[in-house]
């Protein structure tokens, strides 16, 4: 089996709000553990980005990530505290608060309904709502197939880490996003085409609100060792 190529940067922008048949999927991953969730509505178009011309093919790559809305049913989760996170910005240290997106690999089309992923090279992935350190990054240049623009890091919103969704498995479970709010871009209100697992249908995407970046050191912070008895600091 040939390896996944090496997970790109998205762009995400904000679809406006549609009708969506509601559906519960099983779910498991390296953070929530096995869970049950309502997966309600799409709420974001994730496009493969060009940043900082560090990829200048990625606009051009076919697999995209469709977001939805879940809520986690059973059992409740637990909330993660001190993740240690390292992406090209550097390093964040967060809790993960709860799931609240499904990350789903996704073909796109602007002309017609998309021809579907055969296969997705991408993971699913379920995102998880962080607080905690802060950052702020200037004049990022990001470039996909509606555009090119620079814009703003602002502060990170979720962690996404590669989901097995209903017992389909999982590609590399290394590879996870981190995802930052950005300031907004240009209005694109464009009708755009989607095919993935859940069906085809047409979105209307609007502006660009967030860029997710590879996460490069996935591990937990080490846990102190307390030091021995009458030892001298």
């Amino acid at each position: 089996m040939t390896p996944p190529p090496p997970l790109n940067h998205f762009q995400c922008y904000d679809v406006r709000r549609r009708a969506f048949d509601r559906l519960t999927l099983s779910l498991d991953d390296d953070i929530g553990g096995a869970s049950t969730v309502e997966v309600r509505r799409p709420k974001m178009l994730c496009a493969p980005v060009n940043k900082n011309d560090e990829d200048p093919s990625a606009p051009g790559d076919p697999d995209h990530l469709a977001g939805y809305e879940i809520r986690r049913d059973d059992p409740r989760f637990e909330r993660v505290r001190d993740e240690l996170v390292v992406d090209q910005f550097g390093e964040l240290v967060l809790d993960l608060r709860r799931p609240e997106r499904l990350l789903v690999p996704s073909a796109k089309s602007v002309s017609g309904p998309a021809i579907p992923l055969d296969p997705p090279l991408v993971d699913h992935y379920q995102c998880y709502r962080v607080r905690g350190d802060r950052r702020r990054v200037k004049d990022v240049m990001v470039e996909d197939q509606f555009g090119i623009d620079l814009t703003n890091v602002k502060r990170p919103s979720r962690l996404c880490v590669p989901v097995d969704k209903e017992g389909e498995g999982i590609l590399v479970n290394e590879a996870r996003l981190m995802c930052y709010q950005i300031r907004s871009g240009p209005r694109v209100d464009r009708e755009v085409f989607i095919d993935n697992q859940f069906g085809g249908e047409s979105l209307q995407i609007k502006r660009a609100r967030e860029l997710c970046v590879p996460v490069e050191t996935p591990a937990p912070l080490p846990i102190a060792t307390p030091a021995a008895a009458g030892s001298v600091s």
